[in-house]
């Protein structure tokens, strides 16, 4: 197989996976069938059963690269900080990453969820994260963020994330530098333990 083979089929299976976010985002999983998928992306119908064994399968590897996504973020944030630096760090790196692909956003928040993504999926995902929960973990055993279940507590900072996330896609607020960091140590004061 050349290079120039090897290419073009990747670039095919980027340009599939990219048409289906928007579509899925746009319209709904159930509601792109593959012959639309196919139209909009202008590859073959066959191509893309080359690539993926049905429409499940092309969401899950959506879903799966998001969430590397997120681990490539996260991993950048960890070296030499403050456990508060750390946890604005990733804070920020979530808002502008959801900024920058709001596809992404709108797929995650609204359509990646089981019955679409399954619970086995999620699971095995979250090995992507395992650096992060340990942060939180950390933080608790430590006695620097609040002692409650590790879930609720990333749940906790990570819904003040799409809230942000939220005002900024519909111009509700600028969401400037400052405001940002606003939001960023608000989402510290709510799960760091107060003395």
């Amino acid at each position: 197989m050349s290079k120039n083979h090897i290419k073009n089929s990747l670039k095919k299976k980027q340009t599939i996976l990219a048409t289906m976010l928007e579509l899925a985002v746009k319209q709904g999983v159930h509601a792109t069938p593959m012959s639309q998928l196919a139209r909009e992306s202008n590859v073959a119908i066959g191509t893309i059963y080359h690539h993926f064994k049905n429409k499940e399968a092309i969401v899950c590897e959506i879903y799966r690269m998001i969430r590397q996504d997120f681990a490539t973020i996260l991993i950048q944030e960890i070296n030499g900080k403050t456990q508060e630096e750390i946890f604005k760090g990733y804070w920020k790196s979530i808002y502008q990453y959801y900024i920058s692909h709001p596809t992404a956003f709108q797929f995650y928040e609204y359509i990646a969820k089981p019955p679409v993504i399954p619970i086995e999926l999620m699971e095995e995902t979250k090995d992507y994260y395992r650096m992060h929960a340990d942060f939180f973990w950390k933080g608790i055993k430590n006695g620097l963020l609040k002692n409650m279940h590790v879930t609720l507590l990333v749940q906790l900072a990570y819904s003040n994330i799409v809230a942000a996330v939220e005002l900024k896609i519909k111009n509700e607020v600028s969401m400037n530098k400052e405001q940002i960091e606003h939001a960023a140590s608000a989402s510290w004061d709510a799960v760091r333990l107060i003395n």
